[in-house]
Protein backbone atom coordinates (compact mmCIF):
# COMPACT_ATOMS: atom_id res chain seq x y z
CA UNK A 1 0.00 0.00 0.00
CA UNK A 2 1.53 3.40 -0.94
CA UNK A 3 3.75 4.69 -2.74
CA UNK A 4 6.53 2.51 -3.62
CA UNK A 5 9.76 3.07 -1.25
CA UNK A 6 13.40 4.30 -3.09
CA UNK A 7 15.07 3.26 0.30
CA UNK A 8 14.86 1.28 3.42
CA UNK A 9 12.37 2.37 6.14
CA UNK A 10 12.42 0.83 9.84
CA UNK A 11 10.05 0.76 12.34
CA UNK A 12 10.74 -0.24 16.48
CA UNK A 13 7.65 -1.71 17.77
CA UNK A 14 7.05 -2.25 21.94
CA UNK A 15 3.88 -4.37 22.95
CA UNK A 16 4.31 -3.77 26.66
CA UNK A 17 1.26 -5.78 28.52
CA UNK A 18 -1.24 -3.72 30.68
CA UNK A 19 -1.03 -4.99 34.81
CA UNK A 20 -4.80 -5.91 35.47
CA UNK A 21 -6.08 -5.06 38.84
CA UNK A 22 -7.41 -8.37 40.35
CA UNK A 23 -9.88 -7.53 43.12
CA UNK A 24 -10.08 -10.14 46.26
CA UNK A 25 -12.51 -12.39 46.26
CA UNK A 26 -15.58 -12.33 48.65
CA UNK A 27 -15.31 -15.58 50.18
CA UNK A 28 -11.41 -15.10 50.77
CA UNK A 29 -10.19 -15.98 54.17
CA UNK A 30 -9.06 -12.79 55.75
CA UNK A 31 -6.72 -14.56 58.61
CA UNK A 32 -3.81 -15.80 55.73
CA UNK A 33 -1.25 -13.77 54.71
CA UNK A 34 -1.16 -13.12 50.94
CA UNK A 35 0.86 -12.07 48.36
CA UNK A 36 -0.22 -9.47 45.51
CA UNK A 37 2.05 -10.14 42.54
CA UNK A 38 1.89 -8.88 39.36
CA UNK A 39 3.84 -9.99 36.23
CA UNK A 40 4.18 -7.51 33.21
CA UNK A 41 5.71 -8.46 30.26
CA UNK A 42 7.65 -6.53 27.34
CA UNK A 43 8.77 -7.53 23.66
CA UNK A 44 10.36 -4.90 21.75
CA UNK A 45 11.72 -5.89 17.67
CA UNK A 46 12.19 -3.89 14.68
CA UNK A 47 10.27 -4.55 11.29
CA UNK A 48 12.20 -3.46 7.72
CA UNK A 49 10.28 -2.21 5.04
CA UNK A 50 12.92 -2.83 2.28
CA UNK A 51 12.22 -2.19 -1.03
CA UNK A 52 12.91 -5.15 -3.85
CA UNK A 53 16.98 -4.31 -5.45
CA UNK A 54 18.40 -2.92 -2.61
CA UNK A 55 20.90 -5.34 -0.73
CA UNK A 56 23.55 -5.09 2.15
CA UNK A 57 26.72 -5.67 1.33
CA UNK A 58 28.50 -6.52 4.61
CA UNK A 59 32.59 -6.88 4.73
CA UNK A 60 35.17 -7.25 7.46
CA UNK A 61 36.87 -4.35 7.51
CA UNK A 62 39.90 -4.88 10.22
CA UNK A 63 40.69 -7.95 12.42
CA UNK A 64 43.20 -8.87 15.39
CA UNK A 65 44.07 -10.93 18.10
CA UNK A 66 42.42 -9.67 21.90
CA UNK A 67 42.05 -10.74 24.89
CA UNK A 68 39.34 -11.10 27.13
CA UNK A 69 39.04 -11.82 30.57
CA UNK A 70 37.02 -14.76 32.12
CA UNK A 71 36.51 -15.87 35.56
CA UNK A 72 37.41 -19.35 37.11
CA UNK A 73 37.42 -21.50 40.12
CA UNK A 74 39.86 -24.14 40.78
CA UNK A 75 40.34 -25.86 44.53
CA UNK A 76 43.11 -23.79 46.37
CA UNK A 77 41.41 -20.39 45.09
CA UNK A 78 38.19 -18.93 44.56
CA UNK A 79 37.53 -16.96 41.92
CA UNK A 80 40.76 -16.43 39.91
CA UNK A 81 41.09 -14.28 36.65
CA UNK A 82 41.92 -15.77 33.45
CA UNK A 83 42.96 -13.72 30.09
CA UNK A 84 41.90 -15.66 27.24
CA UNK A 85 43.06 -14.93 23.44
CA UNK A 86 40.20 -13.56 20.97
CA UNK A 87 39.40 -13.20 17.52
CA UNK A 88 38.47 -9.29 17.28
CA UNK A 89 36.87 -7.95 14.02
CA UNK A 90 34.58 -5.65 12.51
CA UNK A 91 31.72 -5.77 10.23
CA UNK A 92 30.93 -2.76 7.96
CA UNK A 93 27.84 -2.44 5.82
CA UNK A 94 28.42 -0.19 2.68
CA UNK A 95 24.86 -1.66 1.17
CA UNK A 96 21.51 0.33 0.77
CA UNK A 97 19.92 -1.45 3.30
CA UNK A 98 20.38 -3.33 6.85
CA UNK A 99 22.39 -6.82 7.09
CA UNK A 100 21.67 -9.80 8.60
CA UNK A 101 24.28 -12.23 9.07
CA UNK A 102 22.49 -15.32 8.81
CA UNK A 103 24.41 -18.49 8.72
CA UNK A 104 27.77 -17.09 8.66
CA UNK A 105 30.70 -18.37 7.45
CA UNK A 106 33.79 -16.90 7.81
CA UNK A 107 36.74 -17.59 5.92
CA UNK A 108 40.22 -17.02 6.50
CA UNK A 109 43.31 -16.58 4.78
CA UNK A 110 46.91 -17.54 5.42
CA UNK A 111 49.97 -15.20 3.72
CA UNK A 112 50.97 -18.94 2.49
CA UNK A 113 47.50 -19.32 0.52
CA UNK A 114 45.80 -21.50 2.81
CA UNK A 115 41.97 -21.33 3.52
CA UNK A 116 40.51 -22.00 6.82
CA UNK A 117 36.80 -22.20 7.40
CA UNK A 118 35.84 -21.91 10.96
CA UNK A 119 33.84 -23.72 12.76
CA UNK A 120 29.98 -22.75 13.06
CA UNK A 121 29.93 -23.28 17.20
CA UNK A 122 32.18 -20.73 17.35
CA UNK A 123 30.28 -18.75 14.85
CA UNK A 124 27.29 -18.72 17.19
CA UNK A 125 28.04 -15.14 18.87
CA UNK A 126 27.31 -13.20 15.43
CA UNK A 127 24.42 -15.55 14.17
CA UNK A 128 21.42 -13.40 14.24
CA UNK A 129 23.05 -9.81 14.15
CA UNK A 130 22.19 -6.92 12.64
CA UNK A 131 24.71 -4.71 10.74
CA UNK A 132 22.49 -1.54 9.65
CA UNK A 133 23.92 0.18 6.76
CA UNK A 134 26.49 2.48 6.52
CA UNK A 135 27.25 1.73 9.92
CA UNK A 136 29.90 -0.99 11.10
CA UNK A 137 29.64 -3.34 14.16
CA UNK A 138 32.42 -5.10 16.29
CA UNK A 139 32.89 -8.60 17.12
CA UNK A 140 34.93 -10.64 19.35
CA UNK A 141 35.21 -14.81 18.90
CA UNK A 142 36.88 -17.48 21.42
CA UNK A 143 40.31 -18.10 20.20
CA UNK A 144 39.89 -21.51 18.48
CA UNK A 145 43.03 -24.19 18.50
CA UNK A 146 42.44 -24.65 14.56
CA UNK A 147 42.78 -20.98 13.98
CA UNK A 148 46.83 -19.77 12.89
CA UNK A 149 48.74 -17.35 14.63
CA UNK A 150 47.61 -13.82 13.97
CA UNK A 151 50.63 -13.01 12.36
CA UNK A 152 50.28 -15.11 9.75
CA UNK A 153 46.24 -14.49 8.57
CA UNK A 154 46.33 -12.03 5.87
CA UNK A 155 42.30 -11.56 5.75
CA UNK A 156 38.65 -12.79 6.62
CA UNK A 157 35.72 -13.29 4.30
CA UNK A 158 32.24 -12.96 5.64
CA UNK A 159 29.86 -14.98 3.67
CA UNK A 160 26.06 -14.88 4.79
CA UNK A 161 22.98 -15.88 3.23
CA UNK A 162 21.00 -13.10 2.65
CA UNK A 163 17.10 -13.08 2.88
CA UNK A 164 15.68 -12.52 -0.87
CA UNK A 165 13.66 -9.42 -1.41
Amino acid sequence: MGDPLEQEDTYRILFKQVPVPLETPENADTTETTVDMRIVLEYHTRVWLTPKGLNPNLAITEFSQGEREVSTTDETEEGLQEKTPTLDFTVANDGHCHGYIRHPELLLRTIDGKFISLDKDLLRPITGQIVMKEESKKFRLSWNDSLPPIHTIKNLRLKTKQPKR
